[in-house]
């Protein structure tokens, strides 16, 4: 009886052993689902999201490196889980306060120890304000000038994605409808942003302000104001209606009077398709149309308020997405 006992004892450790050892040679490192951030601007914060899944093992820790350069030992930061299988970091602003450039990884470890590793990707840091050149001011006056006339006699630009009501003298720019790129000048608005991949910009249609404030405003003039900044960031999923949430910039304007806005928005729509708008004063001043991965867009506006609505379309189930904001404000001196 002992020897069989011992026999069984044996064969049971055995194939515990055996079932261990399969367990991980088969083990797969985690996955990484990254879409890079490709342009920040010095001041602000540069959010990273990811998704991490493994199917064979648990997801142990989750880490954004970051440096100057590729031959730079880099500083690491854990990537807080969000929900699900997503992760988010932050590359803080004062980094790169004085970089042109800085580069970044992500690198997750799971129960196993094996380790999963994206490429390196680089980021180009700009600046928020420039000065415009006297060659850059006079093309866009003429350009503004030659909008103007197209817009009162009730023209629009090349069309947008479809289901977009453009208002009577409004323009709108897409990359199918002549490569207009980003910064142009049309119907005396500054189409900016990340035009590519069927995103568009519109103008703003001098309607009724929904927050108090008339449509038209004076502008978004850089040249000739002080800009002052707000920030804001949201991350969700699918909804069966609009996902709002307004970027007040009350604080950072200090009761001064506003002449205009121009908003940035950076957002990630992962590997199912959604839509980002930039809403001011009731009108779609920035629309991404149908996106999947990253992008921006940007939209400029005349215009007295300090709340700037970003929206968020979710038009299939299953979708997963994030944005952050900056939006500047033109206010008298």
């Amino acid at each position: 009886m002992t020897r069989i006992t011992t026999c069984l004892l044996a064969a049971a450790l055995t194939a515990v052993s055996v079932h261990g050892a399969d367990r991980i040679e088969q083990n797969e490192p985690p996955s990484i689902t990254h879409y890079p951030s490709v342009v920040a601007y010095r001041g602000q914060p540069i959010p990273v999201y990811a998704r991490v899944r493994d199917e064979t093992g648990k997801i142990r820790k989750v880490s954004l490196f970051y440096a100057l350069s590729q031959q730079n030992v880099p500083l690491e930061v854990p990537m807080k889980k969000v929900r699900g299988d997503r992760y988010s970091g932050l590359i803080p602003a004062n980094f790169f306060s004085e970089a042109s450039k800085i580069w970044y990884f992500i690198r997750a470890r799971d129960s196993f120890d094996d380790l999963g590793e994206t490429t390196w990707y680089p980021v180009l840091i700009k600046d928020p304000e420039r000065t415009r050149t006297q060659e850059e001011q006079a093309a866009e006056t003429a350009e503004a000038a030659q909008g103007a006339e197209a817009a009162s006699a009730g023209t629009a630009g090349s069309a947008g994605p479809p289901g977009i009501v453009f208002p009577q003298g409004a323009v709108a720019a897409s990359s199918t409808g002549g490569g207009i790129g980003a910064g142009t000048v049309i119907g005396g608005v500054l189409v900016g942003g990340a035009i590519a991949g069927g995103a568009i910009a519109l103008s703003d249609s001098g309607g009724d302000d929904e927050d108090g404030g008339s449509g038209g405003g004076g502008g978004f003039d850089p040249s000739s104001t002080v800009i002052v900044n707000a920030t804001g960031s949201a991350s969700g999923g699918f909804a069966s209606g609009p996902q709002d949430q307004t970027v007040n910039g009350s604080g950072a304007v200090g009761g001064r009077p506003i002449s205009g806005i121009r908003a940035t928005v950076n957002y990630q729509a992962y590997n199912v398709v959604d839509r980002f708008q930039i809403v001011y004063q009731g009108n779609v001043i920035a629309d991404s149309g149908n996106v999947s991965g990253s992008g921006t867009i940007t939209g400029t506006s005349g215009g007295t308020s300090p709340n700037v609505v970003i929206r968020v379309l979710t038009p299939s189930s299953g979708t997963a997405w994030d944005w952050s904001a900056r939006v500047e404000y033109s206010v008298a001196e």
